[in-house]
């Protein structure tokens, strides 16, 4: 059994303009997170969007995903505007409920 929590996750890549590296660069507001981090690839970083809403939405729909990331982050930090406005740029994008699983056992041994 699987019950949804109330939260969401997205991750795109985008161009490492902050010149990060090693280091995780985080904006944390009420009810959603956003941070970035250096690729593997060089010159790429990855951006994670973390928010918390009850809209019951659950991942269909590309334009629809990225429509509720920017309005999940609407009049946060300055970076976390230029990581939103990356979306329509990305390369690479994943978005998705956050799901906790619920079981009896874990195994059968």
């Amino acid at each position: 059994m699987d019950a949804f929590i109330g939260a969401y996750l997205g991750v795109l890549t985008l161009p490492n303009v902050s010149d990060l590296d090693g280091e995780l660069l985080i904006h944390v507001g009420v009810g959603r997170t956003v941070g970035i981090w250096r690729a593997r690839h060089p010159g790429d970083a990855r951006a994670l969007f973390l928010f918390r809403s009850e809209l019951g939405y659950h991942h269909h729909g590309v334009p629809r995903q990225k429509e509720l990331l920017r309005g999940a982050f609407a009049g946060m930090h300055a970076h976390a505007h230029r990581w939103v406005y990356e979306l329509d740029r990305t390369p690479a994008f994943y978005f998705d409920s956050i799901t906790q699983l619920r079981m009896d056992r874990t195994s059968l041994g």
